[in-house]
């Protein structure tokens, strides 16, 4: 039997409000979704917070830890350091007692013989050139390197100034660079033979006698010299008495290596025992609190489960009970209320006839 007009109604009037009905849970559901998001960023915020002061105050505290120890170690370091600085002044020092006393005799020798060497130059009235040591290399060559000094010399003198002039006159002769060659060469042979002649030869047995007293004060002073490095260059301690200054070193070493070991316990106490501590009393601080926002998030989820819930069954009973005569795209609020205006109104007698000509009419959404 066809259903009557009015059932039509009343089926078009209860499919309305179940939708209106899938519609307020919905609402609420989008109400529920945007009330869990804020709970769990609220309570993300406040573990990220409690994670951050948990942080900070261990590395407050950690720090204050530390900067006691190190304080007292740099203190140490401190006077460990004067105390080197002070052993190396002392051993320096003694290095230059050292080296006074081992080169002694060796200056002293050297004494006598510049008081020797000058007496007989006062003595036999000899120019004061002979003071000069080079006087000596150029006139009394001894050895290989005095006489590879000389020659050089006379090679510098005789041909290489000679070459040097004749390259800034601009003279393009080489006949001239070889009289000035001869030139240079005859002065040097003349003030060579002239100082042999008037100084050497005049006095040779003093002359030979200065030479070898200026040769033996180099010698020594070369001893001495060799001396002086080889004591530098020693790092041995057992001429110097430093024993009051390494006992002190030792000392301030101790405390050094004592102020550390003690540091090295406390910061493992701290990691182990305090870091858990300063973390249990902040987290008892906010336990409230986050218990109080883990509770409201957990019945917030609940809810959001039992709304999406209702929201399926409330969504499959319609797509069951109404979707199939009213059509899918007809079951919202507007187009069945259009519907059931047209119905009322007499100008259909079946659900299709209302929905088409609410189409024709363009009254359906």
């Amino acid at each position: 039997m066809e259903a009557s007009v009015e059932e039509h109604i009343n089926y078009l009037t209860s499919a309305r409000a179940a939708v209106a009905e899938l519609e307020r849970m919905k609402s609420e559901d989008t109400v529920l979704t945007e009330k869990r998001i804020r709970l769990q960023r609220t309570l993300a915020n406040e573990e990220k917070t409690l994670s951050d002061e948990i942080a900070l105050s261990i590395k407050r505290k950690r720090d204050a830890l530390c900067a006691g120890y190190d304080a007292e170690i740099e203190k140490a370091q401190e006077k460990l350091k004067r105390y080197r600085s002070r052993k190396e002044h002392a051993k320096n020092e003694g290095k230059k007692e050292r080296i006074e006393y081992e080169t002694t005799e060796l200056r002293e020798e050297n004494q006598a013989l510049m008081n020797e060497f000058l007496g007989l130059i006062k003595k036999r009235r000899l120019p004061a050139v002979t003071k000069n040591r080079w006087f000596y290399v150029y006139f009394m060559p001894k050895g290989a390197f005095e006489i590879l000094l000389a020659s050089l010399t006379a090679i510098l003198f005789c041909y290489v100034l000679p070459l040097g002039i004749f390259t800034l006159s601009g003279a393009e002769t080489p006949f001239i660079l070889t009289i000035m060659s001869m030139a240079f060469g005859i002065c040097y042979a003349a003030v060579y033979v002239g100082v042999t002649t008037k100084i050497i030869l005049k006095d040779p047995d003093v002359i030979k006698r200065t030479a070898s007293l200026l040769r033996r004060c180099e010698a020594n002073n070369r001893n001495i010299k060799h001396i002086a490095r080889s004591i530098t260059k020693d790092e041995g301690e057992e001429y110097y008495e430093l024993d009051s200054y390494n006992y002190d070193i030792a000392k301030a070493e101790a405390m050094v290596e004592d102020a550390a070991s003690r540091k090295a316990e406390a910061l493992e106490s701290f990691d182990t025992v305090n870091v858990r501590v300063i973390e249990d009393e902040l987290r008892e601080e906010r336990r409230e609190k986050l218990e109080e926002l883990t509770h409201e998030l957990q019945v917030t989820l609940r809810e959001c489960q039992i709304s999406e819930s209702q929201i399926k069954e409330a969504t499959d009973l319609i797509n069951d009970r109404y979707a199939k005569r009213i059509g899918p795209d007809n079951l919202n609020a507007a187009n069945l209320t259009a519907m059931i205006k047209v119905m009322k109104n007499g100008e259909a007698v079946t659900i299709t006839e209302a929905s088409n000509i609410c189409r024709t009419n363009k009254w359906l959404k």
